[in-house]
């Protein structure tokens, strides 16, 4: 049988011995804490309530000149007084958003009207005016006609008429005003590169 010890000291150490191999034993995990999960960024939902018909027969541009028409405020070179891009393949115009399939730089960006060419009647067959722009031929890469397009400090604009610069630059776009707009010169477009929006359509 084993004799408890009556040594007070030795039984403080006997204690604190125990304690201290107890500290050792001891696994501490450093505290964690869980990252916040990501927000989603904002989202802005298309609300012109516009369906462009199909590019492609001249019967497109008609319609979907039609379906601009009231978008368009003439504001110097512009049609509209301000834009912003979304960040959902949208873009704002005027506080009227749009969304669009696709964007591209046109490095040759110029302008014309009826008068200035003598010639009123555009080649899909709608009267010169703003709110058309004449694209390149197909066979150079050319937008269908009907195409719906923002073209940056233009404005939206649908393909309507044939520009002969295909063969100097693939992207070129000659934006159409009214007739006389230019022959007095109040508007002097120049030449410009601009950032093209292609509206989406149905």
């Amino acid at each position: 049988t084993a004799n408890a010890s009556n040594n007070p000291t030795e039984s403080s150490n006997q204690a604190s011995t125990t304690t201290s191999n107890n500290q050792a034993n001891n696994t501490f995990s450093p505290t964690t804490t869980s990252a916040p999960e990501p927000t989603e960024t904002p989202t802005v939902k298309a609300s012109s309530g516009v369906n462009f018909v199909t590019p492609g027969p001249t019967s497109a541009a008609f319609t979907n000149l039609d379906l601009i028409r009231g978008y368009l405020k003439p504001n110097g070179l512009a049609t509209y007084s301000s834009f912003s891009v979304n960040n959902n393949q949208t873009i704002t115009v005027d506080g009227v958003t749009f969304p669009y399939d696709s964007s591209y730089t046109s490095t040759f960006v110029t302008g014309y009207d009826g008068a200035l060419l003598n010639s009123f009647v555009t080649a899909s067959g709608l009267p010169t005016q703003r709110g058309i722009v004449a694209s390149t031929f197909i066979e150079y890469g050319g937008l269908p006609f009907g195409t719906v397009l923002f073209v940056e400090g233009y404005g939206l604009v649908v393909v309507g008429d044939r520009n002969g610069m295909g063969s100097t630059d693939t992207t070129a776009l000659d934006i159409c005003f009214n007739d006389s707009e230019l022959v007095d010169g109040s508007i002097s477009p120049g030449r410009s590169s601009r950032q093209v929006f292609v509206l989406s359509t149905n």
